[in-house]
């Protein structure tokens, strides 16, 4: 199979040109300081900015997202991808194959002199196309040693490597895969390129406090993401993980049910039959449901809890003014845990510490050095005496950090977002759009306690992960979204 013609294996250009647009039309209302104070205060920590300086960066990064879409539909044919560059003053780069395709449609938008173009040798159309033939060829999905991607900030297509998932029965179907895959790789004059993807590490496990907390949530009802589900499997096993977003399902046999996404090796275990239960603070009010969780399988991790019944759903949720919430929740001290990806002091971000999620970032619209957070309830008996214990270490505080996109591009959404064992499953979102991005994999890194400098962390794409799941006939008919609106 040729996967590849003679113009899209062009060498990139590099060349980078300023781009000049009119003024600037009227405005979107402008971002409330106080709505994203995570965020500022991991670019004045990260790159010693100025308040209004991060405020501008975070501006810029709203733009992005909607200036994405209208490229991807008026300049298919040039645009190649965008990405913000923190350390080089706060840019947007726009990639394009013809940056005089791509310069018209910045015109009239906001910020535009930090907007630069940079040519490259391939469109992101013609990247994704090859990306797709490559997974025809060698594999692709929650099965396959070889998961192709597309880099927007190196113009090529990354097919990542998964040896860790090679066994037994799959190594001669995998040998055949990744044969075909060094073929590929030689004869695109550098379009495809291989990296290992090493496995990440799940960070499951086997005190009134003002205001809701990730531990202690049963008094504020209204559930959300960043709370601590406490999980009974069937095998006898305890362990801890955190709440995702919450779900709906319309039409088919899950109509006007509400779930919490959560990352599937919460529940689904090496000995796994039976249904598996999540508790917050004591209360029990989820149960696994069959055929709506996996786990094992990097990036396909996912499980859709339902509550247990439809009086804990009103209870919990359809109650309840606010349906698309997630805990914003900071923490400062000498054991603090923010070091390196901080939050404001005190309830940080807003000032009632709820996100109200309004919309989703499709995994490919994710781009590097955007500014996100997450949030996690691991935590350590040694400081939490009547938790359950999640194995974070002592000195780690559950709550919410702020941190950048890696930009790389390996079937998940890397960050270097400080993390432990009980966050698994928790949130990443954009605090400037209210935005749900992913939930909490794990990390390549074995660490406990306070954060340090260099964390690393995966998160999986809400986007693919409900796409996949409203694809398979365990949907049973029906169509599940994250909750984006008040009464959703």
């Amino acid at each position: 199979m040729r996967l590849f013609g003679a113009g899209a294996v062009a060498a990139a250009i590099v060349t980078t040109l300023a781009v000049t647009v009119p003024a600037a039309e009227a405005e979107a209302e402008r971002l409330n300081p106080e709505q994203v104070s995570g965020s500022i205060a991991y670019l004045r920590q990260a790159y010693g900015v100025s308040e209004q300086e991060a405020l501008r960066r975070l501006e810029l990064q709203r733009t992005a997202i909607t200036l994405a879409a209208t490229l991807e539909q008026k300049a298919a044919g040039s645009y190649a991808g965008l990405w913000l560059d923190q350390a080089d003053g706060g840019r947007l780069v726009v990639a394009s194959t013809s940056p005089q395709a791509v310069s018209g449609h910045l015109a009239g938008l906001p910020d535009r002199g930090h907007i630069v173009v940079k040519q490259v040798g391939r469109s992101l159309a013609e990247l994704r196309a090859a990306r797709d033939r490559l997974a025809a060829e060698v594999g692709d999905g929650p099965d396959s040693v070889v998961l192709p991607r597309v880099s927007e900030t190196t113009n090529q297509v990354v097919a990542w490597r998964r040896d860790w998932l090679v066994t037994d029965g799959t190594r001669a179907r995998a040998a055949q895969s990744l044969t075909a895959l060094d073929r590929v790789a030689a004869e695109s004059g550098g379009v495809v390129v291989t990296r290992s993807m090493p496995r990440p590490n799940q960070l499951t496990t086997s005190a009134d406090i003002t205001g809701c907390h990730p531990l202690y949530c049963l008094t504020y009802a209204g559930f959300r993401g960043g709370l601590r589900l406490e999980v009974t499997r069937d095998d006898g096993t305890t362990g801890v993980c955190t709440s995702g977003f919450n779900v709906r399902a319309r039409g088919g046999a899950y109509d006007g049910r509400a779930f919490v996404l959560t990352a599937g090796h919460c529940v689904v275990g090496g000995r796994h039959q039976n249904v598996d239960y999540a508790s917050h603070q004591g209360k029990l009010l989820f149960r696994e449901e069959p055929g709506l969780a996996r786990n094992g399988t990097f990036p396909y991790d996912y499980a859709l809890l339902p509550y247990i019944n439809r009086n804990t759903q009103r209870g919990w949720i359809d109650g309840q003014p606010d349906h698309n919430l997630v805990l914003f929740r900071c923490t400062t001290g000498p054991q603090d845990n923010i070091a390196g990806t901080p939050c404001k002091g005190g309830s940080g971000g807003p000032k009632d510490g709820k996100v109200r999620i309004t919309g989703v970032i499709p995994a490919d619209q994710v781009h590097a050095n955007f500014v996100v957070c997450a949030t996690g309830a691991g935590a350590s008996r040694e400081d939490f005496t009547d938790a359950v214990e999640s194995g974070s270490g002592k000195g780690y505080q559950p709550g919410t950090h702020c941190g950048l996109v890696s930009g790389q591009s390996n079937g998940g959404i890397d960050t270097n977002i400080c993390a432990r064992p009980g966050d698994s499953g928790g949130p990443l979102f954009d605090e400037a759009s209210g935005s749900a991005i992913g939930i909490l994999e794990g990390s390549v890194q074995s660490r406990s306690g306070a954060c340090q400098a260099g964390e690393s962390n995966n998160y999986l794409p809400v986007s693919e992960i409900l796409s996949y799941v409203n694809s398979r006939s365990e949907a049973q008919g029906s169509v599940f979204s994250v909750i984006t609106t008040a009464r959703g």
